[in-house]
């Protein structure tokens, strides 16, 4: 399945809308991978807030249903939206206080610490599904399923030369002499 969506992104490479999010937040090439209703659990407090997990093949971002938790809560709208490179690591863990809630705790390069709780796994297993994306994701198999390479496909036709008119005129550009043979051995 990841396979088929890294195959489909490579073809587009056009600013898309993505729901829950303003076009002025999107990048060219950036495209939704998921978008999931969750819980946002609190650190300090462990008060959770309802909202949307989005990912794009960019970024990690989480959206509240009530905007107001930003000033209530003291919370950068920053702060619940990483870049997939900054991502250190995601794991799983039970809450036994959210009722067996399955969280996908996620770890980022900055230190930034975000809880993320689903029904439990037995009942509903899109947290199974969410964490796996999010590990293809932001930990490629291979570099060429970064976002860097979905923003601009990699062309491997071009050898270096087309970008000229021709090697002659680049070398007489230069000033050497290329019917001279200079390269000879």
């Amino acid at each position: 399945m990841v396979k088929k969506t890294r195959e489909a992104e490579k073809k587009v490479s056009s600013k898309r809308a993505i729901q829950g999010l303003e076009d002025a937040n999107v990048l060219e090439g950036e495209q939704q991978c998921l978008n999931s209703e969750t819980m946002y659990v609190e650190n300090k407090t462990k008060t959770t807030i309802n909202g949307r997990l989005i990912m794009t093949n960019y970024k990690l971002i989480f959206s509240p249903n009530d905007k107001s938790c930003f000033s209530q809560f003291n919370i950068q709208h920053e702060y619940l939206n990483i870049p997939l490179g900054m991502l250190a690591n995601v794991e799983k863990t039970v809450d036994k206080k959210l009722g067996n809630s399955l969280c996908l705790d996620v770890y980022s390069k900055d230190n930034r610490v975000l809880r993320f709780a689903f029904p439990p796994a037995e009942k509903d297993p899109i947290g199974e599904k969410i964490h796996g994306n999010i590990l293809a994701y932001a930990f490629p198999e291979k570099v060429v399923y970064a976002f860097a390479f979905c923003y601009k496909p990699i062309d491997y036709g071009n050898t270096g030369w087309n970008i000229y008119d021709s090697p002659a005129k680049e070398y007489a550009r230069m000033g050497i002499d290329f019917a001279a043979k200079v390269f000879a051995s």
